[in-house]
């Protein structure tokens, strides 16, 4: 287990954990370009993430806490949701759309969705956003 993920409030592990819950397991869908898949990690981002050639093997194998760290390291800390207050329907919102939307441009597409004026790595108004909602 990582020194990073040890540190990690319970409430980012509990939205972590629901988003693998409805993941589910191992799948290999020869139709879903993800390939081989495991609670919603595939083979490239495992690849990836393990710095190493890996097998669908690997995937099958993948287990929870890692599942859990990958998700928290490439996708709940590049969000920056920490400048999203404590709003934390509307940070496990945004998590859980960067995750189905393969995290490309996810800040930008929630600032066109609330009608914020989008520029690059513009956490400050989103947050000012997010306030509002509380």
């Amino acid at each position: 287990m990582s020194r990073v993920w040890r540190n990690v409030p319970h409430v980012v592990r509990g939205i972590i954990g629901r988003l693998i819950d409805r993941e589910g397991g191992y799948v290999d869908d020869p139709d879903d370009p993800g390939g081989a898949t495991n609670m919603g990690i595939t083979f490239d981002t495992l690849q990836t993430w393990r710095q190493a050639p890996i097998t669908k093997e690997d995937v099958k194998n993948l287990e929870r806490n890692e599942a859990e760290q990958i998700y928290f390291q490439f996708y709940w800390e590049p969000l920056n949701l920490h400048y999203i207050m404590n709003n934390w329907w509307f940070k496990e919102f945004i998590f859980d759309w960067s995750v189905h939307s393969y995290q490309k441009n996810t800040i930008r597409q929630v600032q066109r969705y609330l009608g914020v004026n989008v520029c690059r790595q513009n956490h400050h108004q989103l947050f000012i956003i997010t306030k509002s909602l509380r």
